[in-house]
């Protein structure tokens, strides 16, 4: 059975949910936000349901894809945010019965190196960031005004 929902077709049968590799995604309490790199799109929710879905995909057992069950479809709240995912094309769906084996998806961590807060935490380190606080910067913007004192 098809369900069209927003002109894309979501097939009531099990598949592979999976984000694209390019989609950094963001927990914090209680809720998430997936943020699109390549084409600024992002989705916000606050809903348990969807966000234990995309918590699935970052379980180490998962490797970044997860079973999306017919019943799963069933829910209003997670057939909308596989909608919404699959319109910015931030991820896909790919059918259990023309891939039996489970994909893999490599996902992104982010992993700062130079982290000043990590930096702080460990005192014997924090002097770093002084001496190299020019490393740190990603972006300097000076506004002037045109009074002249």
């Amino acid at each position: 059975m098809k369900k069209i929902l927003n002109n894309i077709i979501m097939e009531t049968k099990d598949c592979w949910f999976a984000l694209k590799s390019h989609i950094y995604v963001e927990f914090k309490e209680n809720s998430i936000l997936l943020y699109d790199t390549k084409s600024g799109n992002y989705i916000e929710t606050e809903q348990k349901d969807v966000i234990s879905l995309v918590a699935q995909l970052y379980e180490p057992k998962n490797l970044g894809v997860t079973l999306l069950s017919n019943e799963m479809q069933s829910d209003v709240n997670i057939r909308r945010f596989v909608q919404e995912v699959l319109e910015k094309q931030m991820g896909d769906l790919t059918d259990l019965e023309k891939l039996p084996n489970k994909p893999i998806r490599l996902i992104p961590i982010l992993n700062l190196q130079k982290d000043v807060e990590r930096l702080k935490k460990q005192e014997e380190n924090y002097s770093l960031i002084g001496n190299n606080a020019k490393n740190y910067l990603m972006e300097l913007n000076i506004f002037t005004n045109n009074d002249c004192l």
